[in-house]
């Protein structure tokens, strides 16, 4: 087994989706003429959206029955968006 296929078999089992990149590739060209000063200043503005986001989370939890299903949408969306939000960065720090 060579190195490549241990790599290969480990992300398979930790993180499947990782194994689809040829994806992403179709985008690749578009993809580099993004200047990276934008894309920090979208991330900074989504990083803040989601700040805005979480303090209504935390303002709604007592609302009772009113706002029930407004936080709870709240709450799943803010965690996906977070989910996202990490993997930009971490894409973005391997990138500069």
């Amino acid at each position: 087994m060579t190195l490549m296929h241990y790599l290969c078999k480990v992300l398979a089992s930790k993180s499947a989706e990782l194994l689809d990149f040829h994806v992403d590739l179709v985008s690749l060209e578009s993809a580099s003429k993004i200047q990276l000063k934008y894309l920090a200043n979208e991330m900074q503005a989504i990083s803040k959206g989601l700040e805005r986001v979480e303090q209504e989370l935390v303002a709604s939890a007592n609302d009772g029955p009113v706002s029930e299903v407004f936080h709870n949408v709240s709450k799943h969306l803010t965690q996906l968006v977070q989910k996202k939000e990490k993997k930009i960065l971490f894409i973005s720090i391997f990138r500069l």
